[in-house]
């Protein structure tokens, strides 16, 4: 079992089981993809068995529960509850409507005690980054406590909005299934873009999304630098 730590990499007897097949690491060694990204690729390539990218396989082994086909298929996130309360970790905790009553809300959430979430953060933190000063709120939503999100974001908790959701209220509320994820909820808490797991084409159509509604640049998605694709762990913890 782990508890959140930086980039999810603080190993201890609280909370949840790391994924199964991902080693143990510590400090940015956990923004790391356990698969390379040469590795990765080559293993997109099928090999024939049931026609099922090795890719795939090898990322339903570090994601138990996942099926292979979780990479290919398109979770649907939903409106929450308007009176669904969200805590920021600074300033007075206020129902999610009232967070789209002036700007639009994109919220990054992520499971803080996974190696998965751990890996997407300068991914995300660059795609919310870009929309800084656009007309919308911009946060990570982390399913644990105030400390353990701080402990898990480390300084990225301070340059943008933080949730704390240990209870993960907010992640039923979206109906999420995969973590990380991106959601981009408007004035009447409809859900204009989302995306589970780190699929790159995904992320990178609710960018282009919030971007023309923002009438603002668009970041790149994926760009070199980001990690191979992979399913992401289960919402529910």
């Amino acid at each position: 079992r782990v508890t959140a730590g930086r980039a999810g990499a603080g190993l201890t007897s609280e909370g949840p089981a790391p994924s199964r097949g991902v080693p143990e690491v510590s400090g940015c060694d956990a923004c790391t993809p356990a698969v390379s990204p040469n590795r990765a690729r080559r293993a997109a390539r099928c090999d024939g068995r049931a026609g099922t990218p090795r890719r795939a396989r090898r990322l339903w082994a570090i994601a138990p529960g996942i099926s292979p086909g979780a990479l290919a298929s398109e979770p649907v996130a939903t409106s929450p509850p308007p009176d669904l309360v969200l805590h920021p970790l600074t300033g007075k905790p206020r129902a999610v409507e009232e967070w789209v009553t002036t700007f639009h809300l994109v919220v990054v959430a992520l499971d803080p005690f996974t190696h998965e979430s751990g890996w997407i953060l300068p991914t995300a933190g660059r795609v919310m980054g870009n929309f800084s000063g656009a007309d919308c709120r911009v946060g990570w939503l982390v399913c644990g406590t105030e400390d353990q999100a701080r402990q898990f974001l480390g300084s990225w908790a301070d340059r943008f909005l933080t949730f704390a959701d240990p209870e993960r209220e907010m992640v039923r509320g979206l109906e999420l299934e995969l973590l990380p994820a991106i959601v981009h909820l408007n004035h009447s808490l409809e859900v204009v873009g989302a995306a589970e797991g780190w699929r790159p084409k995904a992320w990178r159509a609710v960018a282009s999304g919030l971007a023309k509604a923002m009438s603002w640049s668009k970041p790149t998605v994926p760009t070199r630098d980001d990690p191979p694709p992979y399913p992401g762990t289960p919402a529910a913890g």
